[in-house]
């Protein structure tokens, strides 16, 4: 039983026109063998104008990039002694037009607009798939399929796998139901499976150290025992260019290098697609957020994804709390933005292109600085940082009572005696003497001065 993942089937849109014909032509070749789970298709259909709009999207893409070139060679070179700079301007400007019309010519010659118009591939896709297509699960067969999702989730086993930990949410919901949906397929027909794929995520696949290099060796093994137990059957999984390197030999089709070197040129695109998403992913830099170096590179490069995450790397820069509150200054809107990969370049670029982290740095004023280092500007400093009351606490602190009583003679006697009289202040004890005349008695204890007899 052969099964294709959603991204082989999208990536026929990708392919050149005798490409596509030979992987329909091994395809065919496999009618009767073949199972398209019902989450695949569900995923088809979901990306499938997307995938055509891209397509469509590049030529004009293509053009915008050749109208710059004569522009950029302009501001670049201007004039020199020797190179006729003109003169190339003027030829590079004629090549260039060429070029555009050349990709217009394309455009019209190749109807891609295929979410208005025919669709070859959907057809021939309907044909090869019409009766290999598995139905759409019942309300108890979803609600088993959410059962093993989360426990494989919970367990951090694939195709729920986490290397690096299981996070808060399971991303790989999607591959968690095509991959059960083969399971159960696999035990109703008792056959060994082949699943192609051009998803490497380490979800699917495991890796080994070889020479230098991090490389995949397979899948994990927990899929392998899956479809033994459910089928007592072997599992294979291959990606689009070993399996059609495979098909020469084994289905008897003739060579696919074109192919081979196509699916590659892809398998390349979406590698790097992958490395710009994962750079998105924060979590897998937080290693990167104890370096303030490293932290200003991610803002600059828009890899903080929500205002929480900048709040981080705020308090790890140790400078959120010169402001009272840095996130009541950023609109809702601008929250919400955050939360969308698509805005956030816009959203960052509409609070001063990702100058946040060095617009908090320069809000603590010059002036305030200075204030450190200036004795008479202290206290102002403090009060404006919200500390003024630290002064007020150590005032409080000295009792009005004990403040009264050094300027109140007939306090100072009570006062020496709360002390216990032990000459700790002799120059109020002096005061006391001059004031009343006899000198202190000798006993122990000091009585309080006792109101005049009348």
């Amino acid at each position: 039983m052969f099964v294709f993942d959603t991204n082989v089937l999208l990536n026929l849109y990708r392919m050149s026109d005798d490409v596509r014909s030979s992987i329909f032509e091994i395809l065919k070749k496999l009618k009767g063998n073949l199972f398209l789970p019902h989450q695949v298709a569900h995923e088809f259909f979901k990306h499938r104008e997307l995938e055509i709009s891209a397509q469509i999207n590049t030529f004009e893409k293509l053009r915008q990039f050749l109208r710059r070139v004569p522009s950029d060679f302009k501001g670049q070179f201007t004039r020199h002694p020797c190179i006729p700079i003109a003169e190339f301007e003027e030829e590079l400007q004629r090549c260039v037009d060429k070029l555009i019309a050349r990709v217009t010519e394309t455009q019209n010659s190749n109807q891609l607009n295929y979410v208005i118009h025919p669709d070859p591939i959907l057809t021939e896709l309907d044909l090869i798939f019409a009766d290999c297509t598995g139905d759409r699960p019942t309300p108890e067969e979803d609600g088993e399929l959410t059962k093993q999702i989360e426990t494989r989730f919970l367990a951090n086993l694939s195709p729920c796998y986490f290397p690096s930990g299981r996070p808060a949410e399971n991303s790989h919901v999607g591959d968690g139901r095509v991959w059960f949906q083969i399971v159960r397929y696999a035990a109703l027909k008792q056959q060994p499976v082949i699943f192609v794929t051009g998803d490497m995520k380490p979800n699917w696949w495991r890796s080994a150290k070889i020479g230098n290099d991090e490389k995949l060796v397979g899948p994990h093994f927990q899929l392998i025992r899956d479809i033994a137990a459910a089928a007592n059957s072997s599992f294979l999984m291959y990606d689009q260019s070993e399996f059609l390197s495979r098909a020469t030999t084994f289905l008897g089709v003739n060579s696919q290098q074109k192919a081979i070197e196509e699916i590659q040129q892809i398998q390349s695109e979406d590698k790097r697609a992958q490395l710009e998403l994962d750079l998105l992913n924060v979590e897998q830099h937080r290693a990167i957020l104890g370096d303030i170096g490293k932290q200003k590179i991610f803002v600059d490069h828009l890899r903080i994804s929500d205002i929480d995450k900048q709040g981080v790397a705020l308090e790890a820069l140790g400078k959120h709390q010169l402001l009272n509150d840095v996130e009541s200054n950023v609109s809702a809107a601008y929250k919400q933005a955050f939360f969308d990969a698509d805005k956030q370049r816009a959203a960052l670029e509409a609070l001063g292109k990702h100058q946040l982290l060095r617009d908090v740095e320069s809000n603590v004023s010059a002036a305030y600085k200075q204030a450190f280092f200036d004795a008479d500007k202290q206290r102002a400093a403090l009060e404006a940082l919200g500390k003024h009351q630290l002064l007020r606490d150590v005032e409080s602190n000295v009792s009005a009572a004990y403040k009264q009583a050094f300027f109140d003679v007939d306090k100072q006697r009570a006062a020496l005696v709360a002390i216990g009289n032990h000459q700790l202040l002799p120059d109020v004890q002096k005061i006391i003497q001059q004031s009343e005349g006899p000198e202190l008695s000798n006993k122990g204890d000091v009585e309080p001065l006792a109101p005049p007899m009348e």
